[in-house]
């Protein structure tokens, strides 16, 4: 039949009402024939420019869209390729309300939602990289990937002549551990690099420091704060390791198993052994500093015959109190009983009595030092008086 001669002098859109259903002139979109006064759903390689769909949803399937397309529900089946270079995906990622952001959601009911970076053919890596300027060509940039199918890899990383930045770890608001870029791991309570630390390696300086500022050159373990070390090597000058505290109140103690204590070393030097014997390879005495040039005001010994019969040796089995061992025979003196006679053999160590206290208590503890000595001392006044008997014996043999 002929074409209306409304169509050649239409300017407006024409109602299908107007049009003979019989009409069998096809107007071909795309791939697609499409008879005149019928309804087609779907177009096949169809390129729009600059469309607006005001309502319903638009599938799209092997079309090229270019310029501005809106619309307010998109379907997409197949693969989507962006041609061209600096092609952007925007939207409002930024929203100050959270629920009204652009985000990525699976269309599953109830689904779990998972995004992945893949490699094309038999590549191997895939990344996400995020960048600190809108222009990334020179700048700081975060990567986390898979990197020759070998590992999963963070990066702080650079393009061009970007800045190396630390990575930091954040928990409950607050930074909690950083990898500085020469290659130091900080866990800090304020998030400076400078400042206290919970704990800090650095490969670069052989240190691991808790709990304390940068340390010494050297340092291995760094337990307090200022010079206050466990373990330390001491790099500069003469070469020392250090074991225990660096302040004048702390002690070292040495713990067996159990985590029960069976040495200690105190603040003035002394060593304490929770057990009953000590041995060293040969039968030798412990030495001591004894050069008249390093002695003041020395002066003879006062003390003698009429002490050492004062001092009452004893027996007893300790009750486990103050870290001893409950059942453990025990012979010599009463530090209570001894002290007063011979003061300056007793001392006081900080010490639990109950394993259960929360405080620590002054124990009395005995140095058998003065002993010896005293011992000596009396020995020389019985030999004097053995001395003064013979010739008191002799003098009444010559007169008899």
């Amino acid at each position: 039949m002929p074409v209306p001669n409304i169509f050649g002098t239409a300017t407006s859109a024409i109602p299908l009402s107007q049009l003979d259903t019989n009409f069998a002139t096809p107007v071909t979109i795309g791939n697609t024939a499409v008879q005149l006064g019928n309804t087609v759903t779907s177009f096949g390689n169809v390129t729009l420019t600059n469309v607006t769909i005001s309502s319903g949803n638009v599938t799209i399937a092997g079309a090229n869209v270019s310029g501005t397309a809106n619309v307010s529900t998109l379907v997409v089946t197949g693969n989507q390729t962006f041609v061209g270079t600096g092609n952007r995906i925007t939207g409002d990622f930024s929203n100050a309300t959270a629920v009204n952001r652009v985000a990525f959601q699976t269309s599953t009911v109830n689904g779990n939602t998972g995004l992945y970076a893949i490699p094309n053919g038999t590549a191997t890596t895939a990344n996400y990289i995020v960048s600190a300027n809108s222009d990334p060509t020179n700048t700081s940039i975060g990567v986390f990937g898979v990197v020759g199918g070998s590992d999963a890899r963070l990066t702080s990383g650079i393009t061009g002549t970007g800045t190396y930045l630390p990575m930091t770890f954040y928990t409950g608001g607050s930074e909690r551990m950083r990898i500085l870029t020469d290659g130091s791991i900080s866990m800090t309570t304020s998030g400076s690099a400078n400042t206290t630390h919970l704990f800090r390696f650095n490969e670069n300086g052989g240190e691991i420091v808790l709990n304390n500022n940068a340390g010494a050159n050297g340092t291995i373990i760094d337990f307090s704060s200022g010079s206050t070390r466990l373990l330390h090597v001491l790099s500069t000058g003469d070469e020392q390791i250090g074991l225990g505290a660096g302040n004048t109140t702390g002690s070292l103690q040495f713990m067996r198993a159990g985590f029960v204590e069976a040495m200690r070393i105190d603040s003035s030097g002394g060593l304490i052994l929770v057990g009953s014997t000590a041995q060293k390879a040969t039968g030798t005495t412990w030495s001591n500093p004894s050069d008249q040039r390093l002695k003041d005001n020395i002066r003879d010994y006062g003390k003698g015959t009429t002490e050492l019969m004062q001092v009452r040796v004893r027996e007893w089995e300790y009750n486990g109190k103050g870290g001893t061992t409950e059942g453990m025979k025990g012979l010599g003196v009463i530090a209570d009983e001894v002290m007063t006679v011979l003061p300056n053999t007793v001392e006081n160590y900080d010490a639990k009595l109950n394993v259960d206290d929360e405080e620590t208590t002054a124990i009395k503890k005995f140095d058998a030092t003065e002993i010896t000595w005293l011992l000596v001392k009396t020995v020389q006044e019985q030999q004097a008086l053995i001395v003064q008997l013979q010739a008191d014996v002799a003098a009444l043999k010559g007169t008899a």
